[in-house]
């Protein structure tokens, strides 16, 4: 019982979670104005054998909640799936204008862009 009440919901630790087989590659940008937030979520998706291509603030910072757009069109599922459990982000559909930068801005696009939202800032790595 004191066991059930001390657990926290963080998210799962590097041992639960497999790493990618797969090279994604992921754009992290920070949504909020926490200074640092995409750096450190940078460095834990490094362990799951992401590769990080950009880290940088999002255009809105007023985010609450972490979000990730999947660019491959679910042709990396798996990644995707260890993606949104490590960030604890939810998967949004719609394409907003600003994506298509990230589609055709050069000859290898990332796979996945990944939102910070403030929540973030209560993950412990």
């Amino acid at each position: 019982m004191i066991q059930n009440i001390l657990e926290d919901n963080s998210p799962a630790e590097l041992s639960e979670i497999k790493t990618i087989n797969d090279q994604a590659r992921v754009v992290v940008n920070n949504g909020t104005w926490i200074t640092g937030l995409a750096n450190k979520t940078a460095e834990m998706l490094k362990q799951y054998n992401f590769e990080i291509i950009e880290t940088g603030n999002a255009s809105e910072r007023t985010h609450e909640k972490t979000i990730v757009y999947d660019l491959t069109y679910g042709r990396k599922n798996e990644s995707l799936e260890i993606l949104k459990k490590a960030s604890q982000a939810t998967q949004l559909f719609d394409s907003p204008n600003w994506l298509k930068e990230y589609r055709t801005s050069n000859d290898n696009p990332p796979d996945f862009i990944l939102i910070l939202g403030a929540e973030a800032n209560e993950l412990t790595y």
